[in-house]
């Protein structure tokens, strides 16, 4: 069966590039120059997709022969809070590592985990096609303003239309390959069985016997900025609070969106350690202290800068995540979020009540549009023909597998004329949207007790959404794609970013590496060499990206399929049957 579907997966990419050399050769010339790049990604993902049969054939043949033993790690390690300049050298920066190294628990089958090289090989060809797509239709959008419109109506459209279409019937038959041969079922328990043993760590964290005695992070909600900002800082908390062996204790006494604190909106995160304790001492000097009480800068002024700023991913638990998870960092920010964001019963109920009376229900596509005080400032405008355009592929891949009667669009914005415009002019979709919210989202409502229960709601509703559209420039996007990846076994690719790739305000360097060889072709492209290591600036969306190149010291733009991403791994606590306390 598996067999059977790779090579339905590797006929029907076959045939996508068949149609699209044929066609650019006969009617596109100005693509002559282009196509070299097209025929080695088909080469390319023709390999990769043999590959993955051979590598589901393996499987198969696994099954009979063992089992995979767990290797559960529960080592206590003590972590020292004045660790020498030379600690995280030797970490990992090679995503091949942890592939090569990957543990799995005793309560799965052979036959029902996959290899992890079969992961990783399925992983690229999605990769591949995904970046065929941005490739291809950035190309046509250039030639339809060299060729005018009346022959892009009459020729380009037709082939966009055709391609399109075969491109998302080769993209899901692709998605089918993660759920073959009970797969889906193994990353399912996997995601559950790691899930709670975190949420566990943090607990026991965050709830020390004594509290007198433990060692103790402050967080202050009072950071100069918006909310998804202020939000993003409370993560940073909790995050260097678990990499320092300390329980975090928020002081939001003061916070500017709430009289009532944190604990008006959420649970407390701990029960029975919120004793700020006298006397400040900040990050540095605790650094080298082992002060009983820390009080930690914005993410911006620490120093020194921890290895495990985002995005670091705990060395003990990058393997599992790779197992099930495409984008490690993405998982463990989320479970953070998981544990931070539990919603106090009445917020709770104010979010169930709001979804009721908007009507929102699955299968729903989340979009968030930002346009007040940001834009022109941190983002560029974008229109909503540039959103729906996801949508609609979205649902046209959806209605490949069920019956679709509603095109659902959840509309969160800070612009309350905007559903009125969405409604006008796309009405083959059904949007919802809080219109309340929206006019509190403006600048003069923003610090109100309503204001905050409309963007907490919000961004609750944008996380549980099926896909997510938005700009990754927004803080609130981010947030909500970070949340959104607590609540499946792997979301990220379930979103669509119409800016910036994913980043985290404030991290240690992002890096990617070269897989090919590419020579620059004019002024604005760089050189690539097997290995090289370069500190990612963006991906364009039309097949390019652009980054600085380590050993040329040289920044430009280069294919974005020739490099991969580099998982940034750092040495956190192992936290098993261990002490919290001050020794």
């Amino acid at each position: 069966m598996a067999c059977r579907n790779v090579l339905k997966v590797l006929s029907g990419v076959t045939f996508l590039w068949l149609i699209i050399l044929l066609y650019m050769g006969l009617h596109l010339y100005q693509l002559v120059e282009e196509s070299q790049k097209t025929s080695q990604e088909l080469e390319r993902t023709k390999v990769e997709a043999e590959i993955l049969r051979n590598e589901n054939i393996a499987l198969r043949q696994e099954t009979n022969s063992r089992k995979v033993r767990a290797i559960h790690d529960d080592i206590e390690m003590t972590f020292n809070s004045d660790r020498s300049e030379n600690e995280g050298k030797h970490a990992m920066n090679n995503y091949e590592t942890p592939v090569a190294t990957l543990k799995i628990y005793n309560s799965f089958e052979t036959g029902k985990a996959p290899s992890m090289k079969f992961e990783v090989t399925r992983r690229k060809v999605e990769n591949y096609l995904r970046e065929m797509n941005y490739f291809t239709t950035g190309k046509l959008k250039d030639l339809q303003k060299k060729l005018g419109e009346k022959y892009a109506e009459n020729q380009l459209d037709i082939f966009a239309a055709d391609y399109g279409q075969l491109l998302t019937i080769t993209m899901n038959e692709m998605e089918k390959l993660r759920d073959l041969d009970g797969m889906g079922d193994f990353r399912r328990k996997m995601h559950k069985e790691l899930s709670n043993e975190v949420q566990e760590r943090f607990r026991k964290l965050q709830n020390p016997k004594d509290c007198r005695r433990a060692r103790r992070l402050v967080c202050t909600l009072n950071k100069g900025c918006g909310y998804g900002c202020q939000i993003h800082h409370v993560i940073y908390c909790m995050i260097i609070a678990y990499s320092s062996n300390r329980t975090m204790v928020m002081n939001s006494v003061g916070w500017r969106y709430s009289k009532k604190g944190w604990e008006g909106s959420f649970l407390p995160v701990s029960e029975s350690c919120r004793n700020v304790g006298f006397g400040k001492v900040y990050w540095g000097m605790a650094y080298n202290t082992k002060a009983l009480v820390a009080h930690l800068p914005v993410i911006d002024s620490i120093y020194p800068k921890p290895f495990q700023l985002p995005q670091a991913v705990p060395r003990d638990l990058v393997n599992k995540i790779s197992s099930f998870h495409e984008k490690p960092f993405i998982w463990w920010v989320g479970q953070v979020c998981a544990y931070l964001f539990r919603y106090q019963p009445s917020m709770k109920q104010r979010i169930e009540t709001k979804k009721n009376r908007i009507g929102f229900k699955s299968p729903i596509v989340g979009i968030h549009v930002r346009r007040t005080d940001k834009i022109d400032i941190e983002a560029a405008r974008h229109g909503l023909e540039e959103y729906l355009k996801w949508a609609k592929l979205y649902y046209d891949k959806l209605e490949l597998n069920m019956k679709v009667d509603t095109r659902r669009v959840f509309l969160a914005t800070d612009e309350k004329s905007l559903l009125n415009e969405a409604r006008t002019k796309y009405p083959s979709f059904q949007f919802i949207s809080d219109t309340e919210a929206s006019k509190l989202a403006g600048l003069d409502h923003r610090h109100s007790e309503a204001s905050l229960y409309g963007i907490i709601s919000d961004i609750e509703l944008l996380s549980e959404s099926d896909y997510l559209v938005c700009t990754f420039s927004s803080q609130v996007c981010r947030l909500a794609y970070e949340i959104m990846n607590s609540k499946h076994v792997d979301a990220s690719n379930k979103f669509q970013s119409l800016d910036d790739i994913y980043y985290y305000g404030g991290q240690n360097e992002h890096k990617v590496k070269a897989t090919m060889e590419h020579k620059a072709r004019h002024g604005g492209e760089i050189d690539l060499e097997v290995g090289d290591e370069l500190s990612i600036a963006g991906n364009h969306w039309d097949g390019y990206s652009k980054a600085l190149s380590h050993r040329t010291r040289m920044e430009g733009v280069f294919p974005s399929f020739k490099v991969e991403e580099v998982i940034n791994i750092a040495d956190f606590p192992r936290y098993g049957n261990r002490s919290f306390l001050v020794t």
